[in-house]
């Protein structure tokens, strides 16, 4: 705002002079520049025609100009307008070849800017192959004017890490390093608190998870939870999106490394087994070890393999769960300061086991910021399964459906109180009951799978909890049925699951329907 103002007053105080003059037409660019980029205005005419006006006082290959073409180019992409963006991009990168050099800054924007023109066309455009070219040609000349830790260079480092990321698996060694610089660079800029540091952050744990540093990226969470508690306090409700990932980061990777080893030592018995009843084994010579003997080591290594991991996967599962209640007690703690604060408390008549949960109201369009318990209490139901904890798994995911319940009640409620006409708030309330019921369809599949598991256990509540499972299963697939349709894949995948628990209890002709289906 402060720009803008100083900005026209410059304008007026020149217009005496004339509204062409190349003083008064920079000014006047500036401050609609500046009104686009703070959402002041969104019309591209006035923009263009500033660009215009700027063109006719200057020269077409003025620096200013051109550095004025990157902007409404920007600004152009912004709206879909790829074709335009181009054209006043080479329209630049040709001013800028003659006024200023290849080696000059202006010249490395360009070049970023033509790159993301190209990889926005995606493969089928004809110059999609000049993407990753143009990438190293711009971060070379501005690091031929620059500093290595430079702000200017945050941009395309992390545009060229997304480029890599949509190039697979070949890239992800590029991607990584891209990402760990741009992230240097920020913290240089903005301090390690900051906001847009961390946001980054998880974009690179995400990139680390994909190239299977793990240990890396676990440092990385690790150090991000220290810097936030040191920050905010260890209480802070920001931790809690943390602590999830570290979640999710440490039980799939024990999971998979013991899936891995089972694996391996299924095959090997299997094999063992097939050259027992079907190979003849020749008598072994003096001083070599038979085939037999070499199986049966290599047997005996992988079953202490797969006893070790074991035994470590139970101890990532306790750590998982001593995480997510730390969570959960974090939010429930800001819950009960909020309530407190807003003069409810405990003669509110809210039961002790409700969490609080997400709140969107249906007048807006994006989802905001708010409590949510179900996924640490989802994630817990998943972990005590695990562990083998059926009891405590299942009253996790009870109470995650109870909040989805809940969840989708406000939301229905919410639905039937939007005025008939206003399309926006229809929308929203919509997409808020639809994300609703999705949600407690995928709860209803979580508790689903661990009654089956409980089913398949013997007891005497075995036969009711297979009962329990079949209506659970039942239900998430109705609801995925009404919103997403017959054939949609996560109607298919509730769907094999349900025929393979009426499998397992001998329901064939249910089972063979859901097959046929």
């Amino acid at each position: 705002a402060y720009y803008i103002e100083c900005a026209q007053s410059w304008t007026l105080a020149n217009d005496f002079v004339s509204t062409c003059h190349p003083f008064v037409a920079e000014a006047s660019f500036a401050t609609t520049r500046a009104r686009w980029r703070a959402g002041l205005i969104s019309d591209m005419p006035e923009l263009l025609s500033a660009l215009h006006t700027l063109c006719n006082a200057l020269t077409v290959h003025h620096p200013i100009v051109s550095t004025a073409q990157l902007d409404v180019s920007e600004a152009l992409m912004s709206q879909g307008r790829v074709d335009d963006a181009e054209t006043l991009l080479l329209q630049a990168q040709e001013s800028l070849n003659i006024s200023c050099g290849l080696d000059h800054p202006h010249m490395a924007r360009c070049l970023f800017r033509l790159a993301c023109v190209y990889e926005k066309r995606g493969p089928a455009g004809r110059r999609y192959g000049q993407v990753i070219t143009l990438m190293d040609g711009a971060l070379a000349e501005l690091l031929g004017a620059s500093s290595k830790r430079h702000i200017a260079l945050f941009p395309i480092l992390a545009a060229y890490a997304d480029v890599c990321s949509s190039r697979g698996a070949s890239m992800l060694e590029h991607q990584v390093l891209l990402r760990r610089w741009a992230l240097r660079v920020l913290k240089d800029t903005l301090g390690d608190d900051a906001v847009m540091v961390h946001a980054f952050r998880h974009q690179l744990v995400v990139c680390l998870q994909l190239n299977a540093k793990v240990d890396e990226a676990r440092l990385e969470l690790r150090d991000m939870l220290t810097s936030r508690e040191t920050s905010h306090g260890p209480n802070h409700v920001i931790l809690c999106d943390i602590l999830v990932r570290l979640v999710d980061l440490e039980v799939p990777h024990g999971r998979s490394l013991l899936g891995h080893s089972r694996t391996q030592l299924f095959a090997l018995e299997k094999t063992m087994r097939e050259a027992v009843a079907h190979v003849q084994q020749p008598v072994p010579h003096m001083g070599v070890e038979s085939g037999g003997e070499s199986q049966e080591r290599e047997r005996e290594q992988l079953e202490i393999k797969v006893a070790v991991l074991e035994k470590a996967y139970k101890e990532r599962l306790k750590e998982a769960a001593k995480l997510l209640h730390r969570s959960l007690a974090i939010k429930i703690l800001h819950h009960e300061q909020e309530n407190a604060a807003n003069g409810s408390g405990s003669g509110s008549g809210t039961p002790k086991t409700s969490y609080p949960r997400r709140q969107l109201p249906a007048e807006l369009d994006q989802e905001i910021y708010a409590l949510d318990c179900c996924p640490e209490l989802e994630r817990l139901g998943q972990i005590y399964g695990a562990a083998g904890e059926m009891k405590n798994a299942t009253e996790s995911l009870s109470l995650a459906l109870a909040s989805r319940n809940r969840e989708v009640q406000e939301a229905r409620q919410a639905h039937a109180a939007v005025i008939k006409g206003h399309s926006t708030q229809e929308m929203a309330a919509s997409v808020r009951l639809k994300t609703a019921l999705l949600h407690k369809a995928e709860t209803l599949r979580l508790l689903a799978a661990i009654l089956g598991e409980s089913a398949s256990l013997t007891g005497p509540e075995a036969r009711a909890h297979g009962n329990r499972a079949e209506e659970v299963y039942e239900e998430a697939l109705d609801i995925v049925n009404q919103q997403l349709g017959l054939e949609h894949p996560r109607s298919l995948v509730l769907k094999t699951a349900l025929a393979a628990l009426c499998r397992s209890r001998q329901h064939y002709d249910t089972a063979q329907k859901l097959y046929q289906d």
